[in-house]
């Protein structure tokens, strides 16, 4: 029986692949044995499935495996012309993979698909068009849920991009209508209405600023390059339009880029880490993704096929290396690789080489155990509000058995103007930030912070977790109120930390020293996460700050930190506590 899934499994245990490559100096073909590689995530995506399979002969696991329901959409795939060439196109081995897992896992109760989204992330120039179209086209063609009125929608946050993953999809259509009169015969394609079937199946291409949203059904979405989204509206918008469809699916396809602060990496990406590390329940969403597991990988060119699956090829394999070397020498001589390691390695990176901490630095201190904060000492900084900015509560706190510092942080939204006009201002998912229980959303009437709601969570915080608060390190703007508030029940621990830079100098270098060191932890909070991203360092003579004019993206809740980070930098993990003091009879307390 085929099984295309596990054809990649063998083939990534079996670590090679033999082929040829021609020699054009020489006309004839050199034979060539590359090495199969993957990364922790498509492991681990393998392990998810081969448990699962194991899960299926349980009676009470709705789901089960059954690989010959990806054979018809492979053959169909397989017999696409090729635009270009109008020759038929193998798939690779692991583009049969995905198929297979897509098609092949069903529910037991009535044979339809399991997985409704699936998020598909390598780099590009890896065979995504021919995957994305053929299984689009599959759909519009042969779907089976519904069996007419079915519709199909290439989708993009604007316009023009909709248009271009559109645009790939007629490619292949027209090619198919060249060689099959009978597609020919019950399809139409018009610039108005574009692709109707005779059975009112249609495909069309969709984005968020389109006239109108109303009236979709979905059945297939295929959002192409999300990575470059800078809302979730469109996505939003197919899952919506998916709540009648039986056998509805949404496909996120993309490599990844420098906008860290948009959905894909920011909601998407962080789902399909937690699911993948079993943090997280999602039975309907399929996670792949072919990526580098640490950027000094990518100085090995043999590590390139972890985001470049296609180099399982061999006759593609000289044409791919020859690309990524060129593109290489170009962006060292831009002196920029930030478009390289995103383009051609599928590795996130940020926009800016002056960044405070690279993604990298910052991810590898992030800590997913749930430490017990009740009774530690707390350093807490606040970053006030400037005008529609966001005010910060963060806090640092001690893991004495650890010697490490932990990181977290609060945040309080205005709502002047309107929640939602500012969540689209800002591009920042502030309802769902407040339902995930990491923000305030103001309100009051004037949509103002409300500074008094601030100071009152503070002391909730404070008294609930029984904390000893060792300061309160605060910017002096706007703060007269909170001052007042504050000092009625913490009158000797406020500390005023000046925002100039003799000041902010210390804490700064620390701060990122202390993250390259991995002597602090931060809780994955997405608030603080956007802010470490977006930080960008200056330079003053000797002194170091983060350039507040220059960037305008929310990091206030790094502020904080640095503010409560003035002192917590000094913190002595060998100072003896009370405990320690009284376990070695330093008091009397009338102990013999």
């Amino acid at each position: 029986m085929t099984d295309y899934v596990q054809d990649y499994i063998n083939l990534i245990e079996t670590g090679w692949i033999e082929g040829r490559k021609y020699i054009v100096e020489e006309d004839y073909y050199k034979p060539i044995k590359i090495e199969i590689k993957v990364g922790k995530k498509i492991k681990q995506a393998i392990e998810r499935h081969q448990k699962d399979v194991k899960k299926s002969e349980g009676k009470s696991y709705p789901y089960i495996y059954r690989p010959e329901e990806a054979v018809p959409v492979v053959n169909f795939i397989e017999m696409l012309p090729d635009p270009k060439s109008r020759q038929p196109m193998k798939l690779a081995t692991f583009q049969k993979f995905i198929i297979g897992l897509i098609y092949g896992w069903r529910k037991k109760k009535d044979n339809t698909r399991r997985f409704r989204k699936a998020y598909i992330s390598l780099a590009r120039k890896n065979g995504k068009s021919i995957l994305v179209a053929g299984i689009a086209l599959y759909e519009l063609l042969f779907g089976k849920n519904p069996k007419a009125s079915r519709q199909v929608v290439a989708a993009a946050n604007a316009k023009d991009q909709a248009g271009i993953v559109y645009g790939m999809l007629l490619k292949y259509l027209y090619a198919l209508r060249n060689v099959s009169s009978e597609v020919k015969k019950r399809s139409k394609i018009t610039k108005r209405d574009g692709v109707e079937l005779s059975d009112f199946s249609t495909m069309k291409q969709l984005s968020s600023d389109a006239d109108t949203l109303d009236g979709l059904d979905v059945l297939c979405g295929i959002l192409d390059e999300y990575g470059e989204a800078k809302t979730s509206d469109i996505i939003q918008v197919l899952e919506s339009s998916q709540a009648q469809q039986v056998e509805g699916l949404i496909m996120i396809i993309s490599t990844t880029t420098k906008n860290l602060n948009g959905p894909m990496h920011t909601e998407e990406y962080p789902f399909v880490e937690k699911l993948l590390n079993e943090e997280v329940k999602g039975d309907a969403y399929l996670a792949l993704c072919w990526e580098m597991d640490s950027l000094a990988e990518v100085d090995d060119p043999t590590n390139w096929i972890k985001s470049n699956p296609l180099f399982e090829i061999p006759e593609a394999w000289d044409s791919m290396m020859e690309h990524k070397n060129n593109s290489l020498d170009e962006y060292k001589g831009k002196l920029d690789l930030s478009g390289w390691l995103t383009k051609e390695m599928n590795f996130w990176v940020q926009s800016s080489k002056d960044s405070y901490v690279t993604k990298e630095e910052w991810d590898s201190v992030k800590t997913t155990k749930n430490y017990d904060i009740k009774g530690r000492k707390v350093y807490i900084g606040i970053d006030l509000a400037r005008t529609s900015d966001m005010t910060a509560v963060s806090w640092i706190i001690p893991i004495e058995e650890e010697h490490k510092l932990l990181l977290d942080t609060h945040g309080f939204v205005s709502s002047v103007g309107g929640i939602d006009h500012k969540q689209a201002i800002d591009k920042i998912p502030y309802r769902q930030y407040e339902s995930m229980n990491l923000i305030h959303i103001s309100q009051r009437e004037d949509g103002l912070i409300d500074t008094e709601e601030m100071c009152d969570w503070i002391r909730d915080f404070i008294d609930y977790n029984e904390l000893q608060l060792i300061g309160i390190y605060y910017d002096p703007f706007m703060m007269d109120k909170a001052l007042i508030n504050l000092s009625k029940t913490y009158p000797k621990k406020l500390i005023e930390v000046p925002q100039k830079i003799n000041y902010l100098s210390s804490p700064t270098r620390a701060l990122r020293e202390f993250v390259l060191r991995g002597e602090v932890m931060h809780t994955n909070n997405p608030l603080l996460n956007r802010a470490a991203y977006n930080a960008i360092i200056k330079e003053y003579n000797d002194s170091v700050a983060i350039d507040k004019k220059v960037n305008r993206n929310k990091i206030d809740a790094l502020d904080a930190v640095i503010n409560a980070m003035s002192d917590a930098q000094y913190h002595d993990f060998d100072a003896p506590t009370l405990q320690d003091l009284l376990d070695n009879d330093e008091f009397g307390f009338g102990y013999a």
